[in-house]
Parts: C-alpha cells; structure tokens; sequence
C-alpha cells in the first residue's frame, strides 16, 4: 500500500480544520504522560490518577451488567435507578432544599458535562469566569465556541470579581477542592461567588470530582449557598474509576434539561454498564464500606509527608483537599523548576498549563507507583 503522501498532494487537510483548533493548548500533562510511558525509570508526579485499585464489587457489577446484555443505550438523562440513588445520596449534604429526577443527569465523565453545558449556554463572544489557577478544559472548552474566557483570583475578592465581569459573562466556573492548587473555598467565599453570580444573572458551576478528599473537615457544596448553581462530580477520581467516564451533574430543570438535549445529538447517554456499576459503588458508600474509608487514610498520610517534605524549602499552596500540591522555588519560574526536577528523573507539572502565574508546578501524590517518598527525597535534596 502507498504512503499517504499522494493523498495528502489532493486534499489539503489543513484547509477544512477550524483555526480554532490550532489555537487550543496543547495539554502539557498529556504530553508528560506520553514522555513518562517512553521513560519508566521517571517517578511520575505529574499524572491525576490515583493508583487504589477499583472495588471488586464495582468491577464485579459491571462485569455481571455485560453478561446480562445491559449493553444498548440507557435513557439520555441516565439510568433511571442510578438518578434515584445520586439524588439520595446528594439530598444528604443539602440543608435548605431536596433535588428530585429532574435536576439530575449522567453523562460522559465531567469533561462531557462540560461541554454538555457550555453547549447549552454559549454563544460566540460571551464569556465564562474561571478560577485562577484553572483545570485546563475551562479554558479549552469554550474556545469550541469561540467564546472567551475571563480569569479571576481563587482566593475570592469581590472588587476582582466586579472587574472581570461584563455583560457577556453567561457562567462562572471552579473546582472545590481546587485542582491544582488544593484549595478548599470557604463558606464566606461560597457566600460572595454565590451573591455575585445571582446579582449578574451568571450561571455558577461547582466542579466537585474531588468532593471526597478534604483533609480540614471545610467542604461544603456550592448548593448549600446558591439553589441554582450547577454542581458536576463522578467517578474518576472517588471511584478510582477515570477510564470508565461515568460524570453526574445536579442543577436547575432547565439547565439539566438543555444539556440533556446536547448530549441526545453528541454522545447519547454514558456507558450503561459502567452506570450499573455506579449504583453499586453509591450503595457500598451507603452500607460504610471500609475501603474508602481506608484509602482515603492512606491519601491523608500522602498528602502529610509532603507537607513534611516540601515545606521548609519551598512556598506551598494549601492542601487542605484534592490530591494535589502546588508549589514553587523563589528566583524560579515553574518551567524552569520542572526542567530541573525531570533532569532528575522526577515529573511534575508547570503552571503554565493551568494558570497566569506561571511561577508553580503541581505535584499529583497519589499516583507515584510506590515511589512517592524516592521523589520527595529528590526535589527536598535539589535545593
């Protein structure tokens, strides 16, 4: 068979892809994964997995989901048991309100509620507000649409909050626990975030995926303080579970509604084996199934040594939740600290990918293979 060059003298690819698409960021984490499955002798500290493997009887429920031939699409807004329990199980944490059916859905992990929403709500030129530093998609995402985005500290300032805002502003967007930086936002901040986005009609998205991790007892979720905020959360990361893409969204009738009817003509429905499988997992958290409870131990002794580790020698972020540190070197850019460390043989991530700072990098302590403490003893002994 003849190389693709003839074909490529025909058509000229590039000519029908969207500039847009050239524009996005590349992910600078993907790129270091590709350079870590090439280099094994590299202790990863770069990647957000967590490296628990998935409960049997999770695995063992998707497994028996398959072999029952649960293997067609479910409905588009999930399978109806699992929209029951997730509803349950989130009316726990509410204190002024109870959700039903109808402001529930699951979709392809949060990355597909993601889009799911910004699809829903906009148009060229509006804007989103996002939390500085960012997970990268809130950046991305909107781009598709040619949208812009707007940062704004995560440490909540109300006069920063009033610059960045204008009347294309259509939704506001953070992650509680915060990657990268392992903030947890206080009351008082849900608080202003919530009165800001009601008085500017703005749509408020609670990235939660990493609810579970909080080392302070501080979480509270954003619907406690604003009734009309959209709350995201799944799998991935509670469920030690990212390959599976089971994401839930908990909003108002409306916005769930509109996003059900984008991902109706995008992708459907989420896997409904593995949406099986989540009914188990939410009913093992139920019964107090000690495995979580167990693990999330092991994450807290992670995230402590290094606190033990790092703290002497270097300006730390918060790691109040998540499973990540954020961290940098004075008299060092986060480029430059990380280039250091990989000459090391130790990954970590640069700031650039998730921030207008770019004077950190972000360490993932959960998924070093066992090498976690090898690389702390590295970065402590390079400076």
């Amino acid at each position: 068979m003849e190389s693709d060059s003839a074909f490529k003298d025909v058509f000229n690819c590039g000519s029908i892809i969207r500039p847009t698409i050239w524009g996005l960021d590349n992910s600078a984490i993907r790129i270091l994964f590709d350079y870590v499955a090439k280099h094994p002798e590299v202790i990863n500290l770069g990647i957000g997995i967590l490296e628990f493997p998935l409960l049997t009887e999770v695995k063992e429920s998707a497994i028996s989901a398959i072999q029952n031939n649960a293997n067609v699409y479910s409905p588009n807004r999930g399978d109806p048991e699992l929209i029951r329990k997730l509803c349950d199980f989130y009316n726990k944490e509410l204190t002024s309100q109870e959700i039903g059916d109808k402001n529930a859905m699951v979709g392809i992990g949060v990355s597909g509620l993601l889009t799911n929403v910004f699809l829903s709500v906009l148009d060229k030129d509006d804007e989103v507000m996002i939390a500085d530093p960012y997970f990268l998609l809130y950046k991305n995402i909107p781009t598709f649409f040619n949208a812009k985005t707007q940062p704004f500290n995560e440490d909540i300032d109300l006069q920063d909050l009033e610059s960045k805002v204008s009347d294309k502003t259509k939704a506001l967007i953070f992650s509680n626990p915060s990657n990268p930086s392992g903030k947890i936002y206080s009351s008082n901040e849900l608080k202003i975030l919530s009165d800001f986005c009601n008085k500017h009609n703005i749509l408020m998205i609670s990235d939660e995926i990493y609810h579970e991790f909080d080392y302070v007892n501080k979480f509270e979720t954003a619907c406690n303080y604003n009734p009309n905020a959209l709350i995201l959360r799944g799998m991935s990361k509670v469920d030690y579970a990212s390959g599976w893409r089971i994401g839930y969204a908990f909003g108002p009738e409306e916005i769930i509604n509109a996003m059900i009817k984008v991902q109706q003509n995008i992708s459907v429905c989420a896997p409904t084996p593995f949406q099986k499988a989540a009914i188990t997992s939410l009913e093992l958290r139920e019964k107090g199934n000690a495995c979580f409870k167990k693990n999330l131990e092991v994450i807290r002794s992670y995230r402590d040594l290094v606190v033990s580790y790092l703290k002497n020698n270097f300006e730390l972020k918060n790691l109040d939740g998540g499973i990540y540190a954020y961290f940098r070197k004075e008299g060092l850019s986060g480029s430059e600290l990380a280039t250091k460390l990989l000459e090391k043989n130790v990954l970590v991530v640069p700031s650039k990918a998730f921030s207008r700072d770019e004077r950190y990098v972000r360490l993932c302590y959960t998924n070093s293979g066992g090498r976690l403490e090898e690389g702390l003893e590295i970065i402590k002994d390079a400076f």
